[in-house]
């Protein structure tokens, strides 16, 4: 398998239009006939080239950077490496793989941290995406967020070979 772990599940993350969906469309609200963010009444982001590559690029991100969340309403997901750990295996290590999500409040009425979880859980865990062996969940918490925001962080792991 690759050694490109952020790459490998990064495509894993983009081809994804119930990802997408989640992330782009605000919640269901009767009052301003906003519909479902998994409903058919909605175009499929992926069908739209430009609007495929606006959500890639504001919402599924390569890094940690969280300064403009504060002035807009977004639910977004940060990837990046974590640490590489030891095993009892002299060969291999565990490489951690983070996902941070960051939701605003107006995304709470749908609990959409609690989707978009179940979603990159579907995508990821049990899967040969990268590195050795299956990805599994390792842990999860809560994060600082900005205001009007909430965090939580999701690690997943998966095997590498020392070298």
């Amino acid at each position: 398998m690759s050694k490109d772990y952020i790459g490998d599940v990064f495509s894993v993350l983009i081809s994804s239009e119930r990802l997408k969906r989640l992330l782009w469309y605000r919640p269901e609200n009767m009052l301003t006939e906003t519909p479902d963010p998994l409903s058919s009444i909605l175009p499929n982001i992926s069908d739209d080239e430009e609007l495929n590559w606006r959500v890639i690029e504001d919402r599924i991100l390569r890094n940690s950077k969280t300064d403009d969340l504060v002035d807009n309403e977004k639910c977004r997901i940060y990837l990046y490496l974590g640490s590489r750990d030891r095993t009892d295996n002299m060969s291999i290590a565990s490489q951690k793989i983070i996902i941070d999500l960051f939701w605003h409040d107006i995304f709470d009425e749908d609990n959409r941290s609690e989707l978009v979880e179940k979603e990159l859980r579907r995508l990821l865990v049990g899967k040969r995406i990268t590195g050795i062996g299956k990805m599994k969940y390792y842990d999860g918490g809560l994060i600082n967020a900005p205001k009007n925001y909430q965090g939580y962080r999701h690690v997943y792991e998966v095997g590498s070979f020392k070298k």
